[in-house]
């Protein structure tokens, strides 16, 4: 069996210059239901919105026919680590993901997704992986609670010294040891230290919550065929595998803001042509 055009999210990533409404017409236009919403300004910063707030702008969503599979948090950046060797930066993060998954509730959404943080890296690695796990479990719990996933999303050698390959990330979601918290896969962060699908794949013996589809240099966060990453293979691997879940791209480098929807709907149409071409099991290149 191969992917289906069903499992095809897109999120506002490449919407930062447009209003939300702008990006709800993108998503009617290219027929795509699925939405993975970016927790960040100007369409959703979570201290912005309160429950109230938030039912209403998810009402915009529902009106259309559309449901939101996945919230993806700004957290890449400060003030947001769950790792943080700081205690109040790491409480505020950890409270931070407890809110997502408040809004996860009410806005009926299945999953979130969440990055291991990072520590100094001149202190001892192993002081970070501990405050990630402790962090993850804590959020996690909460998560369950609510009938939420969590996607552990790895980062990059830049971004974090707790996990950034496919076995540090496996590793990571097996301390954290919850049944509602599982890993997924990046093309584009894999790509930058040689990995791919099938590294992720393996680590997580074929039980992906979530991917991002994205090209890159590697590097970049770009359409597919913009890049050097050999992507229509790497979604024969997942079709390969069995995996039924959510694909999203982040398309989000800057030369598409202002012209996002073009960026999109190329996308969109490079996945319907790559998804069609797996369930024949053709071998991609």
């Amino acid at each position: 069996m191969g992917l289906r055009r069903s499992q095809i999210s897109i999120g506002n990533y490449a919407h930062p210059l447009y209003s939300f409404d702008r990006f709800l017409a993108c998503a009617e236009r290219l027929h795509i239901q699925n939405l993975e919403l970016w927790g960040a300004g100007p369409h959703f910063y979570f201290y912005d919105y309160s429950d109230e707030r938030a039912k209403g702008f998810y009402q915009k969503i529902a009106e259309k026919g559309m449901k939101v599979i996945c919230i993806t948090p700004e957290q890449c950046m400060y003030p947001i680590n769950i790792a943080c060797n700081d205690p109040v930066m790491r409480r505020r993060s950890i409270d931070y993901f407890k809110r997502g998954v408040d809004f996860c509730r009410i806005m009926d959404c299945p999953m979130m997704l969440v990055t291991p943080g990072k520590g100094y890296f001149d202190r001892p690695r192993q002081e970070a992986w501990e405050r990630s796990v402790q962090a993850l479990r804590e959020i996690g719990e909460y998560a369950h609670s609510a009938g939420v996933r969590i996607a552990m999303e790895h980062l990059t050698q830049m971004s974090s010294n707790v996990a950034v390959t496919a076995k540090e990330a496996a590793a990571l979601v097996q301390a954290v040891g919850l049944p509602n918290v599982g890993g997924m896969v990046d093309t584009d962060m894999a790509g930058r230290i040689g990995e791919g699908v099938a590294d992720f794949l393996s680590a997580f013996d074929n039980k992906l919550a979530h991917v991002h589809l994205v090209d890159g240099m590697p590097g970049g966060h770009l359409v597919p065929g913009d890049g050097v990453l050999h992507l229509a293979g790497q979604m024969q691997q997942l079709a390969d595998a069995g995996y039924a879940g959510f694909i999203t791209p982040e398309v989000m480098h800057g030369n598409y803001q202002l012209e996002p929807e073009k960026a999109l709907e190329r996308t969109v149409r490079w996945m319907e042509e790559v998804f069609a071409r797996t369930e024949n099991g053709a071998k991609q290149v």
